[in-house]
C-alpha cells in the first residue's frame, strides 16, 4: 500500500486516504451498527466463533457471521508466503478466513463502517490490513499472488465510471496480479436454476430479472457462463478453471469441479440433494423442485450452465494452478465446531474415493453420542429421499409412499438386534432416506458417522428419517393430513406400527442428540433449511391451523395458475 496516499486511523484500525468518505452502499445503518457492536463485544471473532453465530437473526447477520461463508474457499490452499488482495471485503468474513490461513492479506472495502467491522473482526491478526477505498481509485504499488472478487463484480456499474464498468473492474483486478498470480471470482449466475424456479433475483428482488435482462444501466448485474468467460478473456485472463458452489456462493456447503460434471460414475445430483436453494427475499413458492430438476439437466450436460453461482480461478497463462485436486468437496459446519467435517471426493481411474477429515483440531470427548470419521467406498446412485420428492409432486399417493419406504424399513428390520426387534445397533442413528443410496446392489446405508452409547430405537430412526425427508419436499400434504398422520399411515403399511409413545420416545432421543451436536438457540439451521428442530418445526408449526390455512392458500394459487394457462 502506498504509505503517502493512506494513513491508519487509530480508532478504527482502517487505512484511509484523505478526502474519501466511502461509497453509498449498506445493509442498513441499524443492522451494521448492530454487527459492529456484536464484533466489538465478542471475545472470539474467529471463523468458528459461537458468539458471533449466536448473533445470527436474519439474512444480513447470517451473511456476515455464518461459518458456511468460508466453505467457498476451503477447497483451496493458502499459506504464509501468499500475498492476497481482497477487493470488496464487506464486513470481513472472508478476510478473517484468509488471515487465519497465515497469508498476508490486504482487504479493500468501499464503505467506512463495513471496513471498520472488517478491521475489528481481524483485530488480533497482524498479517491483515483493511483499507477503505473504491477499487476504481485504489492505489498500491504492490502485486499479489491472489486477488479476490467475491460478490463484487456485479456492482461494477454502480461504482466504476467507465464505458464498460464490468470489464474495467476485471482489468483492474488483473493488473494487481503478480507473475503467476490468480484471480478468484465468485458471482451469481443470471441463468441459475433457482431463478427459473421463481426465486427473486438476489440484488433487485424481482423474479426473472436476470433471465429477462431487466437490469438498469446503474443497477447490479449478473452474467451467464458464456458471457462471464468472454469478459474474463477480454480482460486478459483467458486461463480459467471453473467450479460450482452449491446451493450458491454465498452460503455454500458443496463445491464441485467442472471435470466432475463429465464423470458418469460420479452422481453429482445425489451429492447436491440437500443443498437447498433459497430466495433471500423470503419467497417460499417454487415453480418446480430444483433437486429433481438438477438430475435432468445433469444428465443432459447442462448442470454447470444452470448452477446458481460460479467460482472461477482466472489467470494470464495458468502456469500456477491453485485448483483443488478433488472432484468435489462437501462441508458440514452446522454443528459445534469440534464436529465440523469435510468430505473430499477424488477420482482414481474410473472409481471414486471419499476422504473425510475434521476441519478443526479439537478434543472430541464422547458423550451419549460419539462421532467418528467414516472410511467407506463411494457408491454411485441417487439417494432414497429423491424418489420421495417425485411422489410428492405426484400428489402423495399413500400406497406408493409405502412401496417407497419398504426397502428402507426392510433394511432397518434386517439390522434389528436379536431379541429386541425394535432396537437397532448404536451406529444406525443416521440410517435415514438422506443417507441411503439406491446403488447397483440395492439400498446401501452410507456415512454412519454417529453412534450412541446404547442400542437406538428403530421407531426413532424411522420417525426422524420420515420427518426430515418430508420437511424437504416443496409440495404441501393433502389438507386432511398432518406430517405425523402421514408417518403413521406409512408405518401401518410397512410396519412396525407407530404409537404415541413412540413419538414421545423419538422426541426425547432427538432432543438429546441435537443438544450434543448443535449449539443451543442456534438460528442458523432454521434460517437455512427450516428444519433445525424437526419435531417442533414439523409437528408444532406444520400441524397448526395457521399452517394448514397457508397450505390451502398455496393450493388455491396453484389452481388459479393452472386455470389461467
Amino acid at each position: 500500500m502506498n504509505p503517502h496516499a493512506y494513513s491508519r486511523d487509530g480508532a478504527t484500525g482502517v487505512w484511509r486516504r484523505p478526502g474519501f468518505d466511502g461509497l453509498a452502499y449498506s445493509d442498513g445503518e441499524a443492522e451494521e451498527l448492530a454487527m459492529l457492536a456484536a464484533v466489538r463485544e465478542a471475545r472470539d471473532v474467529g471463523t468458528a466463533s459461537l458468539e458471533l453465530r449466536a448473533r445470527i437473526a436474519d439474512w444480513p447477520t447470517e451473511y456476515h457471521f455464518s461459518p458456511a461463508r468460508h466453505n467457498l474457499l476451503r477447497p483451496f490452499s493458502f499459506d504464509r508466503t501468499d500475498r492476497i488482495l481482497e477487493l470488496g471485503s464487506g464486513c470481513g468474513a472472508m478476510t478473517r478466513y484468509l488471515g487465519e490461513q497465515g497469508a498476508s492479506v490486504l482487504a479493500v472495502e468501499g464503505t467506512l463502517r463495513r471496513a471498520e467491522i472488517a478491521a475489528e473482526r481481524c483485530r488480533d491478526l497482524d498479517n491483515v490490513r483493511v483499507a477503505c477505498d473504491n477499487l476504481a481509485t485504489f492505489d498500491t504499488g504492490e502485486r499479489f499472488d491472489v486477488v479476490t472478487l467475491i460478490g463484487v463484480l456485479e456492482y461494477s456499474r454502480r461504482f466504476i465510471e467507465a464505458p464498460d464498468p464490468v470489464l474495467e473492474c476485471l482489468r483492474r483486478a488483473g493488473r494487481w496480479l503478480a507473475d503467476g498470480g490468480v484471480l478468484i471470482l465468485a458471482i451469481e449466475n443470471r441463468l441459475g436454476l433457482k431463478y427459473f424456479a421463481g426465486c427473486g433475483e438476489d440484488h433487485l428482488g424481482r423474479p426473472y430479472t436476470g433471465i429477462e435482462d431487466l437490469y438498469g444501466e446503474r443497477t447490479a448485474v449478473t452474467f451467464g457462463r458464456g458471457e462471464l468467460s468472454a469478459l474474463l478473456s477480454a480482460a486478459g485472463l483467458p486461463s480459467q478453471q471453473w467450479y460450482y458452489p452449491f446451493p450458491d456462493y454465498k452460503i455454500p456447503n458443496v463445491v464441485v469441479a467442472e471435470r466432475a460434471l463429465r464423470m458418469q460414475e460420479f452422481d453429482v445430483p445425489a451429492l447436491l440433494f440437500r443443498a437447498r436453494s433459497r430466495d433471500y427475499g423470503g419467497r417460499r413458492l417454487r415453480a418446480f423442485d430444483e433437486a429433481l430438476a438438477r438430475r435432468e439437466v445433469w444428465k443432459n450436460g447442462l448442470l454447470g450452465d444452470v448452477a446458481n453461482s460460479f467460482l472461477v480461478l482466472a489467470s494470464v497463462d495458468g502456469r500456477r494452478s491453485r485448483g483443488p485436486g478433488e472432484l468435489a468437496s462437501a462441508f458440514n459446519v452446522s454443528r459445534y465446531p469440534k464436529y465440523w467435517t469435510a468430505a473430499r471426493f477424488h477420482a482414481a481411474g474410473h472409481s471414486i474415493s471419499v476422504q473425510r477429515s475434521y476441519l478443526l483440531p479439537a478434543k472430541r470427548e464422547p458423550g451419549r453420542f460419539a462421532h467418528r470419521l467414516v472410511e467407506e467406498s463411494y457408491i454411485t446412485g441417487p439417494l432414497l429421499a429423491e424418489a420421495l420428492h417425485r411422489l410428492a409432486r405426484r400428489g402423495w399417493p399413500v400406497e406408493e409412499l409405502a412401496k417407497w419406504a419398504l426397502p428402507w424399513v426392510t433394511l432397518l428390520k434386517d439390522h434389528a438386534l436379536p431379541g429386541a426387534l425394535r432396537d437397532l445397533p448404536p451406529h444406525f442413528i443416521d440410517c435415514t432416506p438422506f443417507n441411503c443410496v439406491q446403488g447397483p446392489r440395492g439400498l446401501a446405508y452410507i456415512d454412519a458417522e454417529w453412534s450412541a452409547d446404547s442400542p437406538v430405537p428403530l421407531s426413532w430412526v424411522f420417525i426422524r428419517g420420515m420427518l426430515h425427508s418430508l420437511g424437504q419436499c416443496i409440495d404441501p400434504l393433502p389438507s386432511a393430513w398432518t406430517h405425523r398422520e402421514l408417518v403413521e399411515r406409512v408405518a401401518r403399511y410397512v410396519g412396525p406400527a407407530i404409537t404415541p409413545a413412540d413419538f414421545d420416545l423419538a422426541e426425547k432421543w432427538e432432543r438429546a442428540f441435537q443438544a450434543q451436536v448443535r449449539p443451543p438457540a442456534d438460528a442458523l439451521e432454521t434460517l437455512a433449511t427450516g428444519e433445525r428442530d424437526v419435531f417442533a418445526e414439523l409437528e408444532g408449526l406444520r400441524n397448526s391451523r395457521v399452517f394448514r390455512l397457508a397450505q390451502r392458500l398455496r393450493r388455491g394459487v396453484g389452481l388459479l395458475r393452472r386455470l389461467g394457462r
